[in-house]
């Protein structure tokens, strides 16, 4: 029998017989000669720490929220005399020691009477997260049957009616029907920024705008983390032999939609590919590849412009420091700002280039599996960022107008203007007092009333003679044109 990965020090050295394990509880290990297979022993510290971590900052913040709304309501809940008259006479502070029905009963009041600190309804929405919130709370800390909004289940019953009593109720109002989201940037404003210098080849501040905006329209990125976790090295400059075209590649990590663990762990993370356009002097290849040759091979992105230093000149053109987080937090508006391009009605933000990258390609024809894979979309959330395009919403305003009233109509009454010539006066008398310039305009006006012709004399003196022929009788009428 072959000996395992420890030694055994006992009576017999160089024999292994049955009898020795009994011995084995009481023997003296020793570690065999692989001792970096395995890490360090984690404390329980580090270990609940750890735990922690995988949560994402936002996701705590919003279970956080969630529960100091519930027991704000729950402590002031239990100083109204009418408490004392319920079925259950006290609100649990600490929910997760309640039992069911009673969570039941207390979270269907709570989800009719919370309130902002002001008083005012929350809107639909927000009810969901406070409810998830508190669901993602208790089912953290020792309650994993709670499932508020499962179906088919008469445990929560009573509160996912009043819920949904509620944002009907809400809607009904029109509270919260209306979404702020944020506007695209157009076609237009892109070429502002261009012609502005605001986005610039030869300036460290005006490549920093441009590899941001392009980040956002280009590969989808959706907030703040993904911008300030970015590392130089998830882009390459490759060759595509196929098309003989460089490429710039964009390897994506841990992002909203992709967070491995065990729910995502069949979820890569998106990659990326744009080719380069040689024919367009502002080609994206060209611009990632010269800000590329400016900063680290690896570490963090956006590096910190050493003010509008020109990249013609010797010398370092970025930092070693990175651009904090509140500035690449509004550095879409600040563009915006320097452009001078007015904003008013507008929701322009960090998001507003994602918006761009979905409606650019909706607007543009491609299906819906293109639009997600570039935007980094999972689900049909990517509905929400198509924005119509004005070409778009004026074709279906004109598809959509009445029909145009018929000629013959006698309500409308509308002449129409046809059978328009030129000639030169025919008669002696005419002939001998006209001016070279005079000309006679015949014209027909034709209404549902009437039909008239019309002879006109004009000449540059700016008098007109009109003479009216209808059915036989002829009149004349000086018109002055001055």
């Amino acid at each position: 029998m072959d000996l395992p990965d420890f030694q055994i020090i006992s009576k017999h050295d160089t024999e292994w017989e049955l009898e020795d394990l009994d011995l084995i509880q009481t023997q003296q290990l020793v570690f065999s000669d692989n001792k970096n297979r395995f890490s360090n022993p984690v404390s329980t510290t580090e270990f609940e720490k750890r735990i922690s971590d995988r949560i994402p900052a936002k996701t705590k913040s919003s279970t956080n929220w969630s529960v100091n709304v519930w027991q704000t309501w729950a402590e002031n809940r239990n100083c109204n005399p009418i408490t004392a008259t319920e079925h259950y006479t006290c609100v649990p502070v600490e929910m997760k020691s309640a039992d069911l029905p009673q969570i039941d009963f207390w979270m269907s009041r709570f989800i009719m009477e919370c309130r902002r600190e002001d008083g005012s309804p929350y809107p639909p929405n927000t009810l969901i997260n406070l409810t998830n919130g508190l669901q993602r709370y208790l089912r953290e800390n020792g309650r994993p049957e709670i499932f508020f909004l499962q179906k088919n289940t008469s445990t929560f019953s009573t509160f996912q009616k009043a819920l949904d009593a509620r944002m009907k109720e809400l809607t009904h109002d029109c509270i919260g029907i209306h979404k702020k989201r944020a506007d695209p940037v157009s076609i237009d404003d892109e070429k502002i920024l261009w012609d502005k210098g605001i986005f610039s080849m030869t300036t460290s501040e005006g490549l920093s705008f441009k590899v941001f905006y392009y980040n956002c329209k280009l590969f989808g990125f959706r907030g703040i983390n993904e911008h300030r976790d970015l590392d130089a090295l998830q882009y390459k400059i490759l060759i595509d032999y196929t098309q003989n075209k460089r490429c710039l590649k964009f390897f994506g990590r841990v992002s909203k939609n992709v967070q491995g663990g065990i729910n995502h762990r069949k979820i890569e993370p998106r990659q990326s590919t744009h080719c380069e356009d040689t024919s367009n002097p502002r080609d994206i290849v060209k611009l990632f590849s010269t800000y590329l040759k400016y900063i680290p091979s690896e570490g963090p992105f956006y590096r910190r412009p050493i003010g509008k230093m020109s990249l013609k000149n010797e010398g370092t053109k970025f930092s070693a420091q990175v651009i904090g987080v509140n500035k690449l937090y509004t550095y879409i508006k600040h563009m915006f700002d320097k452009a001078e391009i007015d904003c008013s009605n507008r929701n322009i933000s960090n998001h507003s280039g994602k918006v761009s990258c979905v409606t650019t390609l909706y607007n543009s024809g491609f299906d819906d599996s293109a639009v997600k894979s570039r935007g980094g979309h999972r689900s049909n959330a990517v509905e929400t960022y198509t924005r119509q395009s004005i070409e778009m919403s004026r074709n279906i305003s004109d598809a959509l107008q009445p029909p145009l009233p018929a000629v013959s109509d006698e309500k409308e009454n509308i002449p129409t203007i046809s059978n328009v010539y030129c000639s030169r006066p025919t008669d002696q008398k005419a002939q001998s007092n006209n001016d070279e310039n005079e000309l006679i305009i015949h014209l027909k006006i034709t209404c549902a009333a009437f039909c008239l012709q019309y002879a006109m004399v004009t000449s540059l003196t700016s008098v007109l003679k009109m003479s009216q022929v209808t059915r036989g009788s002829l009149f004349l009428v000086d018109v002055s044109v001055a």
